[in-house]
């Protein structure tokens, strides 16, 4: 093997560097998308944030709410599509966004009650399961107790 100089491995090391950042073709210009494209994306959002709300436990009052929201966006992106009109699309990127927003909320909050249920049945299980054995492992000083107050009872009755 030959002993390359400096020069040389600095030569290929700034070979190497140009092709592993030449290789990568990111794309050069942030375009945005095209409001209509981008309200019918938002409409499947929408859905999907509702579909998920729903398996959460979300009531079914509020859930018809947001179903009726998310078609006031989708009638906005219809006519969007039907005239050409960028601005009706934003509306309905709007509706569905705020649709989304609040299906998360209330899947959110659904989720963390039914959470709360769930640890309040824990307790109260718990609760039970210690007293239980209280009652089971004292229950001999509970008769004594009993007996007392039994028969002071009927001292003070005679």
């Amino acid at each position: 093997m030959i002993p390359l100089r400096l020069s040389e491995r600095m030569l290929l090391v700034w070979f190497f560097l140009l092709l592993l950042f030449g290789a990568y073709q990111g794309s050069t210009s942030r375009a945005q998308p095209d409001p209509l494209s981008l309200a019918r994306e938002k409409l499947l959002d929408g859905f999907r944030d509702i579909q998920s709300a729903e398996s959460l436990g979300v009531s079914r009052e509020a859930s018809n709410n947001l179903v009726r929201n998310l078609n006031v966006a989708l009638e906005l992106q219809e006519q969007a599509n039907a005239s050409g009109s960028s601005q009706l699309a934003v509306l309905s990127v709007n509706e569905s966004t705020s649709v989304s927003t609040r299906a998360l909320s209330l899947g959110n909050s659904a989720q963390l009650e039914g959470f709360l249920r769930s640890a309040e049945g824990y307790g109260v299980s718990i609760g039970a399961a210690v007293l239980t054995a209280l009652l089971g492992l004292e229950s001999h000083r509970l008769n004594r107790l009993l007996r007392r107050v039994g028969s002071r009872a009927r001292r003070v009755a005679e």
